[in-house]
């Protein structure tokens, strides 16, 4: 025994030594977020998000009480909860596509949100650090009040449904995000079949995303709304759009290809917005421009 070990030494003599000069492994540091220490008050953000998710339940079981019960309804009901968790999709790819596209770290309010977005391009797998209720946290503190004043507000109950599905979807959002960073091997059967059917993001249609300059598929939350708004072009449009009306200048368009001709013809920069529009009416009705625009971008395997 003794000479097989001393054998295998001399067979792997580089192996052996990486073996001993190997450092214990040491936890990640957990993703830092403004204002938040764990062991100071991690019990509101529990209050706060159990309160959400106490008074949409209530909220969810007052409408279904409100309607009666038959095929029609609870065929309503159903389509209602999809259409709110795919407006709550919607929502937060718009959110998350201005925070990408504009602003830097100085900019009031969300200036940590934009620099701890723009961290997270350039070391993704970072997210999986976060714990559960620290990437609930950024968007609880704003949907649970809204949530607590649909108590007092009259409306139909399937527009109750709509808006605390909505506002449920915008809460988790950014943990469907972290989710979609887990390696297949080590995602649970829940999360595959939830990811499956579309309720939470898929890891391969967010990787699109990560692919620079990060200017498509900004949703968050299940991504449904992403090839659709790709197919119109709703991305490029709407820079084109600030940029006419408030000279907005989106950080993607460092790229000349995603850059409309009234940015890159530096005469048009002082012209009136419907000047600037009418200038590149041919670019953005121009087939040939599209993959410029990304609405037609070659399809490239994600690994």
């Amino acid at each position: 025994m003794k000479e097989n070990i001393i054998q295998s030494e001399n067979i792997f003599p580089k192996k052996n030594r990486m073996i001993q000069n190997r450092q214990p492994l040491t936890p990640r540091p957990v993703a830092k977020i403004e204002g938040w220490e764990p062991n100071e008050v991690t019990w509101q953000m529990w209050v706060v998000a159990g309160l959400q998710f106490a008074v949409s339940i209530a909220l969810l079981w007052q409408a279904y009480q409100d309607l009666d019960i038959n095929i029609l309804n609870s065929t309503a009901v159903f389509l209602t909860t999809v259409a709110g968790w795919i407006f709550a999709d919607f929502l937060s790819g718009r959110f998350h596509k201005y925070i990408d596209a504009y602003g830097d770290e100085n900019t009031p309010i969300v200036g940590t949100v934009i620099k701890e977005f723009a961290h997270h391009h350039r070391r993704p797998k970072d997210a999986l650090c976060t714990p559960l209720l620290a990437a609930l946290w950024g968007e609880v503190r704003f949907t649970a009040p809204l949530t607590i004043l649909l108590m007092w507000v009259p409306m139909h109950p399937l527009l109750r449904i709509f808006a605390v599905t909505a506002l449920a979807g915008i809460a988790l959002s950014q943990h469907s995000h972290n989710l979609a960073h887990i390696p297949l091997k080590k995602r649970s059967t829940s999360l595959k079949i939830v990811q499956v059917l579309r309720i939470f993001l898929r890891h391969r249609p967010h990787m699109i995303h990560h692919r620079p300059p990060h200017s498509e598929y900004f949703e968050p939350l299940n991504g449904v709304c992403s090839p659709i708004l790709e197919r119109l072009n709703d991305n490029r449009r709407e820079e084109c759009l600030f940029w006419y009306l408030f000279h907005a200048v989106p950080r993607t368009w460092e790229d000349p290809k995603l850059a409309p001709p009234s940015y890159l013809d530096e005469t048009m920069h002082h012209a009136s917005g419907m000047a600037r529009f009418k200038f590149d009416q041919q670019f953005l009705n121009n087939s040939e421009n599209q993959n410029h625009l990304g609405t037609q971008r070659p399809k490239e395997r994600i690994k």
